[in-house]
């Protein structure tokens, strides 16, 4: 499973990510730790997604999974994923080590999102694919 990360970069210098460890809840259960000092490029005044990249311990997934079987027919709002953890950044000589990261979601939200983002795919695709045919039509 893989979560995107979003950070928007105001300064007119770019960054890099030089260091970061994340550990993953389910319901408040760990069920994965993430360590990676992979260098990623931040863009100067934008915004740049970063995939966190989860493996996730079998026995501990499938007990929560078990535990939340219910919820997952019944009430999706009551399965939190949660990453905490942190990420070191350089920008220039500045280092700034360890800033806190901390995204929670309900599988409701998550299912929501993709929805949506599926939605405005959609739309657009349709848009675009319409302007393309009034441009061969005329």
């Amino acid at each position: 499973m893989s979560v995107v990360l979003q950070i928007t970069n105001k300064s007119d210098l770019s960054a890099q990510i030089i260091n970061q460890h994340y550990v993953v809840y389910f319901n408040g259960v760990v069920v994965s730790t993430i360590d990676t000092k992979d260098i990623i490029h931040l863009n100067s005044n934008g915004y740049t997604n970063i995939p966190i990249h989860i493996l996730f311990n079998p026995k501990q997934a499938a007990t929560v999974a078990f535990n939340n079987l219910t919820n997952f027919f019944n009430d999706k709002s009551k399965i939190n994923f949660e990453v905490k953890g942190w990420l070191s950044i350089k920008l220039g000589t500045i280092k700034l080590k360890n800033y806190p990261i901390d995204i929670n979601y309900t599988l409701q939200e998550i299912l929501d999102a993709k929805k949506q983002a599926d939605a405005e795919k959609a739309t657009t695709t349709n848009s675009v694919e319409n302007v393309g045919k009034k441009d061969l039509a005329n």
